[in-house]
């Protein structure tokens, strides 16, 4: 029997914060903030902001595998194609923060649903780089938010 407790809770509530402020700098934002690029990324704000949401499905999708002890992605190659693929575009600021906000409501859910026994599991990074639990892998989403979300503050702030 598998119980419930509160891991997933405590990373859907770290990622829904993140999210939360994410959504509203998208907001917040001039159309001119929009365009500036960032400095970490060297890519405009509303591409940063996509790529978040973006990121967030491709990260639980490796959490989800590695809950049943799978591997998260078959390489490095997918990724970085897939980061790659946001510097070539643009994207609306009202369609980002919905598209967020929708990521952040599925995302959130998700990680409820996931047990600690679920979260325990360890699985395979990326490529087969690097064994960790489906929980660490998680916190990375988290990570990847708060990164992201730290460079578009810094941007603002600058502009």
């Amino acid at each position: 029997m598998t119980t419930r407790t509160d891991q997933g809770e405590v990373i859907a509530r770290d990622m829904e914060r993140a999210m939360d402020e994410l959504v509203q700098l998208c907001r917040d934002c001039t159309e001119k903030e929009w365009q500036t690029s960032t400095q970490e990324e060297g890519w405009p704000i509303g591409t940063v902001a996509h790529h978040v949401g973006v990121g967030a499905g491709y990260i639980i999708e490796m959490v989800r595998r590695m809950a049943t002890g799978g591997v998260a992605g078959e390489s490095m190659d997918e990724l970085h194609a897939l980061n790659a693929s946001h510097a070539e575009k643009a994207y609306d600021r009202e369609d980002t923060a919905a598209f967020l906000d929708q990521i952040r409501r599925e995302t959130g859910l998700f990680l409820r649903s996931m047990t600690d026994r679920d979260l325990e599991t360890v699985g395979w990074s990326v490529g087969k780089r690097a064994r960790r639990s489906a929980g660490e892998q998680a916190q990375i989403l988290v990570s990847h938010v708060n990164s992201h979300l730290e460079s578009i503050r810094s941007t603002r702030a600058r502009s």
